[in-house]
């Protein structure tokens, strides 16, 4: 109702503000990413293109990027492949 950020875990792209944990800001790591997927799509490039492209280039999903910096994830094992 206050229009709070209050979910656990953060959108791909995004981490939580230090000062106020309720606020999101760009997360220098990961919104490049986020860009470059647009930018691709918004050029033509399909899903699959896309992401054969990240895992060629040792870009792992969200699940395994969370996962390499120590947050829970739903995810039991398979963190060996890119998705």
């Amino acid at each position: 109702m206050q229009g709070k950020y209050a979910a656990g875990q953060t959108l791909y792209g995004y981490r939580k503000k230090r000062e106020d944990k309720h606020k999101m800001e760009p997360d220098p790591e990961t919104a490049p990413v986020v860009r470059e997927i647009f930018d691709m799509r918004l050029s033509g490039v399909g899903v699959t293109d896309i992401a054969r492209n990240l895992n060629d280039r040792g870009i792992g999903c969200p699940t395994v990027f969370l996962h390499g910096r120590g947050e829970a994830v739903n995810r039991k094992d398979g963190f060996d492949r890119m998705c």
